[in-house]
């Protein structure tokens, strides 16, 4: 599905520039395990946002498909 292409890739563009910071200063020695500890938090927090976003949208799609097969034929008019 092309929205979950679409999620995926501005997921990987914000953890690349979510990481960053976190590069710096991990850096920093006394900070290291600290920080570690904050990325691995929102690396599950950005997991679990784009999911929510890929699932919603395969319901919605779900949806999509399930009213679309159920509509009415077209009327013919003269």
């Amino acid at each position: 599905m092309a929205i979950d292409e679409g999620a995926t890739t501005v997921e990987d563009i914000h953890r690349a520039i979510a990481s960053l910071p976190f590069r710096v200063l991990e850096e920093v020695s006394f900070l290291e395990r600290p920080v570690g500890e904050v990325r691995k938090l929102q690396d599950r927090a950005l997991g679990g946002i784009y999911g929510l976003i890929r699932d919603i949208n395969h319901q919605v799609n779900a949806l999509a498909g399930d009213l679309l097969s159920k509509r009415l034929p077209p009327t013919q008019t003269h």
